[in-house]
């Protein structure tokens, strides 16, 4: 039986951090898509008592995002990390964490794209959480050297 290089640790952290990653998607993308559309807080001097509840409101975000996250990417990011890792032990190129990181954006972005949704902003979010999700997923993966055959089929795994 191969070996089977999952990380369920890996997966575990990539579906926390899916919810976070979609809201820091949501907020990059309106700043950069639309920059004469942001809202200024005009705020001249801040007070600690404001400072204090913008941490704590922020910390309430932050934990629903994790919560709706890890609900609803868990079965995803299990999909995908299992079909990545599955072409890896077939092909080197595969393993490299930059066609993780793209396999990811492409991944989580076409159905969103595919939808024909106005906003590009939604389709960025998609994408930055695909490919940090996919990031933190191949930080955690080790395959056997001897999973790929070399050029010339003769690795060990050559029959």
């Amino acid at each position: 039986m191969p070996h089977t290089p999952h990380s369920w640790a890996g997966i575990g952290l990539a579906t926390v951090a899916a919810g976070p990653a979609f809201l820091l998607g949501l907020v990059l993308s309106a700043f950069l898509g639309r920059p004469a559309d942001t809202v200024s807080l005009g705020v001249p001097s801040l007070s600690w008592g404001f400072v204090a509840y913008l941490a704590v409101l922020a910390m309430m975000v932050l934990i629903a995002a994790c919560v709706i996250g890890i609900i609803i990417a868990f079965p995803v990011v299990m999909i995908a990390a299992t079909l990545l890792i599955w072409l890896g032990q077939t092909n080197r190129g595969v393993r490299l964490p930059v066609f993780w990181a793209l396999a990811g954006a492409l991944l989580a972005a076409l159905p969103v794209a595919l939808v024909k949704v106005d906003q590009g902003s939604l389709v960025a979010a998609f994408a930055l959480t695909g490919a940090v999700t996919a990031s933190i997923c191949r930080c955690f993966v080790r395959w056997q050297p001897e999973d790929v055959r070399d050029e010339k089929g003769s690795g060990p795994s050559a029959g």
